[in-house]
Formats: C-alpha cells, sequence, structure tokens
C-alpha cells in the first residue's frame, strides 16, 4: 500500500509538472504571440507616422510652393501694372505731346493758310510780268512810281518794266545785281516782293514753323525713343518672363526631384523595413519549427518516459499483486492465529473461571 501510494503521489507529481510545463509553454506562446503582436503594432505606427511625417513635409513643401508661387506671381503682376502704369503715364504724355504738337501744325496751317491767301490776294493785282524777266527788285525799287499807279493796267505795268530794263542797263553793277540778287524778278511775286526785308509777321510765321516742324521732329524722335523703350521693356519683360519660367522649371526639377528621391528613400525604408520583418518572421518561423521540434522531441522522450512508467507501473503493479497476495495470505495467517489465539484466551478465561467458581464453591464448603 505504500508503494502503490508514493506511485500514485509520483503520477499526481508527474502529471502536474507536466501541466506545470504546458502552462508555461502555454505562458510563453501567449507572451511571444503578444509580442510579435506589439512588435507588429510598433511597426504599424511607425510607418504610418513616417507616412504622416512624409504627407506633412509634402504638404509643407506644396504651401511653400505656393507661396512662393503666388509671391513670384504677385511681384510679376505688381511689376507689370507698374510696367503698364509708366506706359500708360508715357503714352499719356506722347498723346498730350502729339495734342499739343497738332496744334502748333493747325496753328502753323492757319498763318500758313492766311499767309499764302494774302499772297494770293497780292498775286490777282500784279502777275503779269514774264516768267523770264530778270529785272531785279531793287532797279524797280529805284524807280519812281506814282502812288496813284495803277497796278492792273496791263500796258503801264510793260512801261513800267521797259523803264527798269532801260535804268538796269544804264547801271554798271546792274547785272551783278541781277545775277547775284537772290530776290531777282523772274516773275513778279506777289505784293510783297517789292519789299525785300521780311515783315515781322513772316518771321513769326517762319520762325512758328521752324519751331512746330523742330516739335515735330522732337516728337517724332521722342516717340520712336519711346517705342525703343517699350521694345526694350517688352524684350526685358519676355526675357524676365523666360527666366522665371526657366527658374519656375528648375524649381519644379527641384522639386520632383526631392520628391522622386523621397520616394525613393520611403522605397528604400519600406524594402529595408519589409526585409526586417521578412527576416524577423524567418527567424520567428525557425524558432517556431525549432520549438516545435523540442516540443516534439520532449514529447516522444515523454511519451517513452510515459511507457517505461506505464511499463514500470504494471511491473509495480504485478509486484504490488504479488505482496497484496501475500499480504492476504499474511492477514489470514495472522487472522487464524488471531483467531486460535482468541480461542485459546476464551479457553483460558473459561478455565480460570470455572477454577475461580469451583474454588468459590469450594470456600464456601468449607
Amino acid at each position: 500500500a505504500r508503494l502503490a501510494e508514493e506511485a500514485r503521489l509520483a503520477e499526481e507529481a508527474r502529471m502536474a509538472e507536466k501541466a506545470r510545463l504546458a502552462e508555461e509553454a502555454r505562458l510563453a506562446e501567449e507572451a511571444r504571440k503578444a509580442e510579435e503582436a506589439r512588435k507588429a503594432e510598433e511597426a504599424r505606427l511607425a510607418e504610418e507616422a513616417r507616412l504622416a511625417e512624409e504627407a506633412r513635409l509634402a504638404e509643407e513643401d506644396r504651401k511653400v510652393e505656393e507661396a512662393r508661387l503666388a509671391e513670384k506671381a504677385r511681384l510679376a503682376e505688381e511689376k507689370r501694372l507698374a510696367e503698364e502704369a509708366k506706359l500708360g503715364e508715357l503714352r499719356q504724355a506722347r498723346l498730350e505731346e502729339e495734342v499739343k504738337l497738332e496744334e502748333l501744325r493747325r496753328a502753323a496751317e492757319e498763318q500758313e493758310q492766311a499767309a499764302s491767301e494774302e499772297a494770293a490776294a497780292a498775286a490777282n493785282s500784279v502777275s503779269i510780268i514774264p516768267a523770264d524777266d530778270t529785272t531785279s527788285v531793287s532797279t524797280l525799287m529805284t524807280l519812281e512810281i506814282p502812288p496813284d499807279f495803277d497796278y492792273t493796267d496791263e500796258e503801264a505795268l510793260r512801261a513800267l518794266v521797259q523803264r527798269a530794263k532801260g535804268v538796269q542797263a544804264l547801271s554798271p553793277c546792274a547785272q551783278d545785281e541781277a545775277e547775284n540778287t537772290p530776290g531777282a524778278v523772274r516773275s513778279l511775286p506777289p505784293v510783297r516782293e517789292p519789299k525785300r526785308e521780311k515783315s515781322e509777321a513772316e518771321m513769326k510765321l517762319e520762325n512758328e514753323a521752324r519751331l512746330a516742324h523742330e516739335a515735330t521732329k522732337k516728337a517724332e524722335e521722342a516717340r520712336l525713343a519711346e517705342e525703343v523703350k517699350l521694345e526694350e521693356l517688352r524684350q526685358a519683360r519676355i526675357a524676365e518672363e523666360k527666366r522665371q519660367e526657366e527658374a519656375a522649371r528648375r524649381a519644379e526639377e527641384k522639386r520632383l526631384n526631392r520628391e522622386a528621391e523621397k520616394a525613393r528613400l520611403a522605397e528604400e525604408a519600406r524594402l529595408a523595413e519589409q526585409a526586417r520583418i521578412e527576416g524577423e518572421r524567418r527567424a520567428e518561423q525557425e524558432r517556431l519549427t525549432e520549438e516545435a521540434r523540442k516540443a516534439k522531441e520532449a514529447a516522444l522522450a515523454e511519451a517513452a518516459m510515459l511507457e517505461e512508467l506505464r511499463w514500470a507501473r504494471e511491473a509495480e503493479e504485478a509486484k504490488l499483486g504479488e505482496l497484496r497476495q501475500a499480504r492476504l495470505t499474511e492477514e489470514a495467517r495472522r487472522a487464524r492465529a488471531a483467531e486460535e489465539a482468541r480461542l485459546a484466551e476464551e479457553a483460558r478465561l473459561a478455565e480460570e473461571a470455572r477454577m475461580a467458581e469451583k474454588a468459590r464453591l469450594a470456600e464456601e464448603a468449607r
């Protein structure tokens, strides 16, 4: 019975140890799975944080680029408006100058028209001298012309010219005067021609015409200079626009290169993270395989040990059966001996009682 009790206790201890080991293995497996879940969660959170950081940086870059482009567009618009305002001022000044020149031109035309009308009015009265006449004005001025001379009388005018030719023939320097005098009469000019000196009105008209011509010339030169300046400004604006476009293209290329570099780094990081996770998974798989192998070996060893224990238990049970049989035999023998001792004791006690009764009766009889 003691050996059986010890075997039972050993079996219970072994089963308890086995249950404890199984519980520890289960807890270790749960801890491993929890650790894997924690690592996966940390990796996922890190990846989300990285993607969020990349998105934030991309958003900041986009906002900075938009602000830069907006500032660039604003500056370009301000510059364009300033150039347009300047061009408008120049155009307004040029228009005002053209208006002034037009007014001067009109005034000069009016004065020229008035002078031509006066000359035409004078020509209507004196126009009968032949075109090939070379009588000088000074010769005509030396003649004594009566105040009431009728300039409409052609005969009188021809006589006056003949008198002038006669005076010119008598003068030794008349021929030189006729050749050198700029106002030599080939056809009698208007009425003002006899007066060789120009009047103040004529000088004023000539001066105004000259000033108008110079002003027109200056205005034309200013207009040409303005057009050249406008062309230069347009070329400069085109060059600036091209430069800005080139700068924008370069900035866009830099941004695209930066985004491509970020994408490449992100892809490399993702591949590295994937490789790391894959390595961890493989290591975990190998560890699980190794643990499974060890568990299998332990299970096989446990099964062999259980088999040995079963055989030992069967041998022990057989031995216990023999011991039980011997114990039963011994118990039967002891029971039989005890029964015999009890019967002997009862017989002895009965004998003693009988003897005591006999002694009592003998004592009473005595």
